[in-house]
């Protein structure tokens, strides 16, 4: 059986990578060896005089053209050790990189199975924000059970909406229940949730399609930072939330 070493893992990950990945390396080198980021190069508007102002501008400048220099030679010493020519990354790309790199975020989405294994903690703030929209995240979870259990939605069909209420209340203290949490749900969401009867407004169904196309082009351009897991819009209040798991 071949044993493969830790260098050798190490460098056949570089050489299946991005070049996004293989900047993130030079800059984790960098970051080592300074204890900093690199400097972005610009400042922003301040009281000042002109005089002072430019002096100070010039000072970012420079110390931001060391830093790419500095990644630069690292980032050439690693495409090197991978058999990779110096220009793999353009000059452009590696600016552009240490410009933003204080902007960096990395993202794990979670599986839709993990979702439901892993529930996020801020449910147990729903005891001190009965009003906060993670109470709409449990009622579309309840509102999955009640559609297990009676394979149609609450509300839906001019079905008894009185009745409903009654049964999505149940799917929700049941869940309650398993997930080891002591709180409830206003009955007035619950209400809300079984009035629409599963229907789909158009202003929010706009506003959701085109939240998702906005997503889908971060991730193209591999700009901005996505949505972490889940999206919660409350169309009663304009407002939304987001939950990581």
């Amino acid at each position: 059986m071949q044993i493969l070493n830790h260098n050798y893992l190490k460098t056949t990950f570089l050489l299946q990578s991005s070049p996004f990945w293989i900047l993130c390396k030079a800059l984790k080198e960098f970051v080592n060896e300074t204890g900093n980021l690199p400097v972005r190069g610009s400042i922003p508007d301040m009281t000042a005089d002109s005089k002072r102002f430019i002096e100070l501008q010039n000072c970012y400048h420079e110390k931001a053209l060391e830093d790419v220099q500095n990644i630069s030679e690292k980032l050439h010493a690693i495409l090197a050790s991978i058999g990779k020519k110096s220009n793999f990354i353009e000059d452009d790309e590696i600016r552009l990189f240490c410009k933003n790199a204080a902007f960096l975020r990395v993202i794990r989405c979670k599986s839709l199975e993990e979702e439901y294994k892993n529930l996020p903690e801020c449910l147990d703030g729903l005891i001190d924000e009965p009003e906060s929209d993670v109470n709409f995240y449990v009622l579309l979870r309840a509102v999955d059970k009640f559609y297990s259990s009676f394979d149609r939605y609450p509300g839906e069909a001019d079905e008894d909406v009185e009745a409903d209420c009654e049964k999505l209340q149940v799917c929700v203290t049941d869940m309650f229940k398993e997930w080891g949490i002591q709180c409830g749900i206003k009955d007035d969401y619950i209400k809300e949730i079984c009035r629409y009867g599963a229907c789909e407004l158009h202003p929010v169904a706009s506003l959701i399609g085109g939240a998702a196309a906005h997503e889908v082009i971060k991730l193209i351009t591999h700009q901005y930072v996505p949505f972490h897991d889940c999206y919660i819009f409350n169309a009663m209040t304009g407002s939304s939330v987001t939950l990581s798991f």
